[in-house]
């Protein structure tokens, strides 16, 4: 009984060592950004979150060292027709004319999973051994044996804390990222009329001068291209 609470108290502890989230953050209306573009009706708003302390405020994390550029797009369709925007069609061009599209969403999860796992396993490491050295500690209290047992069941806490903490931590981390990108990749969408709608891209991290991207009429199968100036 006392292991599996030790157990289940290490386990809740530790599952704490996610990092990377989802936040709400506010939006305002697509044509009160600085780079913002109207296409046919189509008002796309654009930020670019290209500094450590943008990126931790919407995520939590500094994305730019996993060597992503997440950018949020703002749009406002006025155009009174259904239209598509597809991640797949948005660009970033550089100062030399030559343009990056942006990572697929597995692409994405893996480079984020990547650098969260192992930052993960490292913080559950270490808080595993701190939870599994104490718990340890009280259980061969209780158990009697003096200084020597609690001694020695210490060591024997911190030890199977530090694995599992690793563990734990690495995985906690693991299960909940595609969840979460999921919900905010731009992915492939469809706007209707009147409709306001913001999501993310993901870049590789680079020096963009512009974003291009094509606009889908549905109903006209017409497509729009757009070069948005980012400076």
């Amino acid at each position: 009984m006392k292991k599996r609470l030790f157990l289940i108290f290490l386990f809740s502890v530790i599952i704490g060592c996610a990092t990377f989230e989802d936040r709400v953050t506010p939006i305002r209306p697509p044509s009160d950004y600085y780079v913002h573009s109207d296409i046919d009706g189509v008002i796309i708003g654009v930020e670019v979150l290209n500094t450590p302390e943008q990126s931790k405020a919407q995520f939590n994390v500094d994305l730019t060292k996993m060597g992503i550029l997440p950018v949020k797009l703002i749009v406002k369709n006025n155009s009174g027709q259904n239209v598509e925007i597809d991640r797949t069609q948005i660009f970033g061009v550089r100062n030399d004319g030559s343009m990056l599209n942006t990572y697929a969403l597995h692409q994405s999860i893996e480079k984020i999973k990547r650098s969260e796992t192992a930052k993960g396993a490292v913080k559950g490491a270490g808080m595993g051994a701190v939870v599994g050295a104490t718990a340890g500690a009280a259980l061969g209290a209780v158990s009697g044996g003096g200084s020597h047992n609690v001694g020695k069941m210490a060591g024997v806490g911190g030890l199977m804390g530090t694995f599992m903490g690793a563990l734990i931590g690495g995985d906690s981390v693991a299960a909940h990222i595609p969840q979460k990108m999921h919900h905010m990749d731009w992915g492939k969408r469809n706007i209707r009329p009147g409709y306001l709608v913001s999501g993310f891209i993901f870049l590789p991290q680079d020096n963009y001068v512009q974003l291009k991207l094509a606009v889908l009429n549905v109903a006209a199968d017409k497509v729009s291209e757009a070069a948005i100036k980012l400076r």
